[in-house]
């Protein structure tokens, strides 16, 4: 037989009533993400539009240099040996 003497019972918890300002929710973590998510697909744009412009960049002076390898080229020179012949 199990006997209870507990000298101090531990009270049952009360139910408590807010008053109506605190029972207004607010989630900051979720205005965040948002804000986050926002930022984040804007400067992945901007890389992407930036990466763009360096590439188109790149590519015209790639097409300026072969084009003045293009006019400048040198005629190979005659060699001695072949004017001993």
């Amino acid at each position: 037989m199990i006997l209870n003497n507990d000298q101090n019972p531990k009270p049952k918890p009360k139910p408590y009533v807010c008053p109506l300002g605190c029972e207004k929710s607010w989630d900051p973590w979720y205005w965040m993400f948002l804000a986050s998510a926002g930022i984040n697909i804007v400067l992945g744009f901007a890389s992407m539009v930036f990466v763009w412009f360096l590439d188109k960049r790149d590519t015209e002076e790639a097409r300026l240099e072969l084009a003045e390898c293009e006019i400048v080229k040198i005629q190979p020179k005659e060699s001695i040996a072949d004017k001993v012949k």
